[in-house]
């Protein structure tokens, strides 16, 4: 898992937070519902649950305000079974 204040990986879309494979690849299987934080990410845990939690720079998340603390829920892919 990635995070910080890029808006992309090796000229994929990935929004401040990305999870990348063993290769160094960018896991284009790994999504989060939403837009992502309006500045940059300096913290990501991953709780036992799996949970994501960021914590950061930003102000809002997804348009909503968030005060440098936000949980990004993972998008499903039906397709990848994540």
């Amino acid at each position: 898992m990635i995070s910080g204040s890029f808006t992309a990986y090796n000229g994929a879309n990935a929004p401040r937070l990305a999870r990348l494979n063993a290769d160094g690849t960018l896991d284009q299987t790994f999504t989060v519902e939403g837009s992502s934080t309006n500045a940059g990410i300096q913290d990501t845990i991953i709780q036992p649950d799996g949970k994501i939690l960021i914590s950061g720079s930003f102000t809002g998340f997804n348009g909503i305000v968030r005060n440098r603390v936000a949980r990004p829920q993972r998008r499903r892919n039906a397709r990848h079974g994540v």
